[in-house]
């Protein structure tokens, strides 16, 4: 339990709070769970009802603090994190959940050493990717409007292979990408009526490389990465529903370093 509640208070909560909660919960049940789920489980059950909504009068941070036990250094670097326009789209339930999501999904460190260590705008392979997946290696923030590592990406070798109308792009984390390379899509975590879906539970796509860098810039909390993909014009123009496994881009994905 005392371990539970020292990493509760790294990701942000407050300690004493947590600890009152999760004291009635047996040992032998604590052990069944991850902390993830448990985390969940304490923002669902405590959370102020106001946590569904944003208070016009009030600002984001202080708001946050209203709805949930976290520290005021929380509060910050969620609100801070986003864009004002995207923070204000989705509840500040949703914000504190993800906070949690992308704190406690982190990529391995052999995933982490691989990025920090590849050659910067090179294709690299990865090891332990599903399917052979060379990857592009940037080191900057995302950048409203800037399209110039696509460039670089269809420069390459491979990359000639393709063209702007057959490539398309999923933003996600570092953590998202790592297990789309190594495991493949997960559905579990993908909505209905997405991109190649109809009304199953699909994969989003998007097909403008600027607005999944945006995408990036504005919603992603930790360490964006964008995953190309190429579809080859024949496949477009005979179906609406692909099973885009194998089907990786040989140059994604974009990986942006160093972004706060």
């Amino acid at each position: 339990m005392k371990d539970l509640a020292d990493q509760a208070l790294k990701f942000g909560f407050i300690r004493e709070k947590f600890i009152d909660w999760i004291s009635s919960i047996s040992a032998e049940l604590l052990s069944t769970q991850t902390l993830e789920y448990w985390l969940l489980s304490y923002v669902s059950e405590t959370a102020s009802s106001d946590a569904n909504f944003w208070c016009e009068v009030i600002s984001p941070r202080d708001w946050l603090l209203c709805c949930f036990d976290i520290n005021i250094e929380t509060a910050i670097a969620i609100v801070s994190g986003v864009s004002e326009d995207y923070l204000e789209q989705q509840t500040p339930r949703y914000w504190v959940e993800n906070w949690i999501k992308q704190l406690a999904n982190r990529p391995s460190s052999e995933f982490n050493s691989f990025i920090n260590n590849a050659n910067l705008n090179e294709l690299i392979n990865y090891e332990h990717a599903l399917h052979p997946t060379p990857i592009h290696v940037v080191n900057k923030e995302p950048v409203n409007g800037d399209d110039n590592e696509l460039r670089l990406l269809l420069q390459t070798e491979l990359g000639q292979q393709a063209d702007e109308s057959t490539l398309f792009y999923h933003t996600t984390n570092l953590w998202g990408a790592e297990n789309i390379i190594t495991e493949g899509i997960d559905f579990g975590e993908c909505s209905r009526r997405q991109d190649f879906g109809g009304r199953t539970v699909s994969y989003y796509l998007n097909n403008n490389f600027k607005n999944a860098v945006e995408f990036a810039r504005q919603r992603v909390l930790n360490s964006p990465a964008i995953i190309v993909y190429h579809i080859p014009a024949t496949l477009l123009g005979q179906y609406d529903h692909l099973n885009l496994s194998g089907m990786f881009f040989s140059g994604g994905p974009y990986r942006i370093k160093g972004v706060k």
